[in-house]
């Protein structure tokens, strides 16, 4: 969306040139134009940034809740009856126990 807003102010800016340069008109002529075409380009850049200001918004909304979702499903549940031990394999080679609860040493 960003290429096409920058095309558009860019033509808005090319084209006010190009009817500058190739029609014959009067000072005060060209100066109404050139505001005419001002507030033109300053309303089309409104409108298109009010449309994408809104189109984030929506989506950032529904991340949100996407999000929100996905953290209800993955908490776990209060019924102890569905948990599961799980028991890892572990295989202790040279191991030495320390006694604890003496931190002076």
């Amino acid at each position: 969306m960003a290429k096409g807003f920058k095309g558009f102010v860019l033509g808005a800016i090319a084209g006010s040139v190009a009817a500058l340069l190739l029609t014959p008109k009067t000072g005060q002529q060209w100066r109404k134009e050139l505001i005419e075409k001002n507030k033109e380009a300053v309303d089309d850049v409104t409108e298109k940034t009010t449309d994408l200001v809104a189109h984030l918004k929506e989506q950032s909304d529904e991340i949100a809740r996407q999000l929100k979702e996905s953290r209800q499903v993955q908490m776990p549940s209060d019924d102890k009856e569905d948990e599961q031990d799980i028991v890892i394999p572990v295989e202790v080679k040279d191991a030495t126990v320390v006694a604890s609860g003496d931190d002076n040493e």
